[in-house]
């Protein structure tokens, strides 16, 4: 019986590196090209298994892309938010400042997957622009919480200039 929890949990793991290294593929793949262009045979043999072995992991190619949707969301949201782990010490605004640093080194990095993100890349999928507004609205959240030090009452109006601006300013 032990031995066969053994399994399965080093089956589990490999199982998530699998999924993992797909996901990294399907990341550089998405951020380089458009959706239309991207080849899950492509992926499969850079992955060194067969088109198969893809859609066991994932379903279609939709549920592929969404899955590195969310995680270069979710990638760029850790980077985003780590200055206020990393450094409790800064004032909001010092954090805020911070952080804009770090976003910007993210999208000068992966400014090809950024802009896939952002934009999303099949359309007006109803899943992945949730995944892009929850995005957006979680770096909303942290440049207001850094404003709000500066602009106390502005920062909190939905609709006012200053939001409008922070919106354009992450689109």
């Amino acid at each position: 019986l032990g031995s066969d929890r053994q399994v399965t949990a080093s089956s589990a793991r490999e199982h998530d590196e699998r999924r993992t290294q797909l996901v990294e593929l399907g990341i550089e793949e998405f951020g380089s090209r458009p959706y239309d262009e991207v080849s899950i045979d492509a992926i499969a043999q850079a992955a060194g298994i067969s088109k198969g072995l893809v859609y066991h992991y994932f379903a279609t190619k939709r549920a592929f892309y969404m899955a590195c949707i969310r995680e270069g969301a979710t990638r760029l949201v850790a980077q985003i938010e780590a200055p206020s782990a990393e450094h409790p010490e800064l004032t909001p605004f010092e954090q805020l400042r911070f952080a804009i640093d770090r976003y910007l080194e993210y999208v000068r990095v992966h400014g090809v997957a950024f802009a896939t993100l952002m934009r999303s890349g099949i359309g007006a999928d109803k899943e992945i622009t949730e995944i892009i507004d929850e995005t957006r609205d979680v770096l909303l959240t942290l440049l207001r919480s850094g404003l709000g030090e500066l602009f106390p009452n502005a920062i909190e109006q939905k609709g006012s200039l200053l939001d409008i601006a922070l919106r354009g300013g992450i689109g």
